[in-house]
């Protein structure tokens, strides 16, 4: 996923359609389309390896790191974990599908000529964390995946 920006402030106007035009687009304008969140939550991210995407006509495998948050699409199946229901809203609720994911056993794979050009939603005022958010991950959804899977990203993670 990535965010275009003019001027510092995101815009979505002339839409970058092809992975040619992005790469064209950096070449003019290094800083004008970034991984998404680069600058505020690296680890959200990182994992998918932009520099290499960039770069490669190939799938590749992605090694789940902690808060990793990347866009996913999936075959809707019986497989899937539901969402945690107690993230509603924002906080915490994709970066706990994506861990109970890597959790069950699925892997992430980037697909070298796919990406999301993502679209800010702060100015609408949905990005404020709720208080509680820490304390229902770290108590009950843990608790949650060690009894579902018999262990947690503290227990996988090396």
């Amino acid at each position: 996923a990535f965010e275009k920006f003019e001027k510092g402030t995101i815009f979505l106007k002339n839409q970058v359609e092809t992975k040619d035009e992005m790469i064209d687009m950096k070449k003019i304008d290094p800083g004008v389309v970034l991984p998404f969140m680069k600058r505020e939550k690296f680890k959200a991210h990182s994992g998918t390896d932009s520099q290499k995407w960039y770069r490669t006509k190939k799938r590749y495998l992605v090694h789940y790191k902690e808060d990793y948050e990347p866009y996913v699409v999936v075959h809707k199946n019986k497989n899937l974990p539901p969402f945690w229901e107690h993230f509603t809203g924002f906080g915490r609720n994709k970066l706990q599908w994506i861990e109970e994911l890597y959790i069950s056993g699925f892997q992430f794979i980037v697909v070298p000529d796919t990406f999301v050009l993502h679209k800010s939603h702060k100015q609408y005022g949905l990005r404020k964390l709720r208080p509680f958010i820490a304390d229902e991950y770290v108590s009950r959804f843990q608790n949650y995946l060690e009894k579902t899977y018999g262990k947690t990203m503290r227990a996988v993670e090396p």
